[in-house]
């Protein structure tokens, strides 16, 4: 019996590298499978970029997203490399996030759009321990500054999991 959903993953990956694990849409807004045998290499990736940058065994990570593709490698990512998710969905208000992630004293969160960085970036002295922010769309140059004045570390998602392949 598996032990945990990384390892479930690894040995579905494994028996049906070719089956579909999940459908999403791409930028025409047609259904693309993603097979069993990429999402595992994705999150493997994913979590190799998070321990590129030193994230560590045990470390609580916040994971501010909506439903889609990069929650899931994400998610199976940081677990795969036993860090702990701290998950809320982008309808979190500022004051539910200041509690949660200063409470699970999360140093690294993951954040679907500039509209979720902007929202931890306000909460700043609140969330003291936060040191670092990978944001899953494309990051515009404003929020880079911003991030950088709050001496937060900014990473675009794509970036880590290349970071992740070459690290690994």
């Amino acid at each position: 019996m598996d032990q945990t959903l990384p390892k479930l993953l690894k040995r579905i990956a494994e028996e049906h590298p070719d089956t579909a694990s999940h459908y999403s849409k791409n930028k025409s807004g047609e259904f693309v499978p993603t097979l069993y045998k990429d999402y595992l290499q994705t999150a493997l990736d994913f979590g190799a970029g998070l321990l590129s940058i030193g994230t560590k065994r045990g470390d609580h990570i916040g994971l501010i997203c909506d439903n889609r593709q990069e929650w899931a490698i994400s998610d199976m990512g940081l677990l795969s490399i036993g860090a702990i998710d701290v998950p809320r969905g982008c309808d979190a208000t500022e004051h539910d996030l200041a509690y949660i992630l200063s409470f699970a004293e999360c140093r690294t969160v993951i954040a679907e759009n500039q509209t979720q960085i902007k929202k931890i970036l306000n909460l700043k002295e609140q969330i003291p321990l936060l040191k670092t922010l990978i944001i899953i769309e494309p990051s515009a140059e404003e929020t880079r500054q911003a991030a950088a004045e709050s001496g937060i570390t900014l990473y675009d998602y794509a970036t880590l999991i290349d970071d992740g392949k070459k690290w690994r």
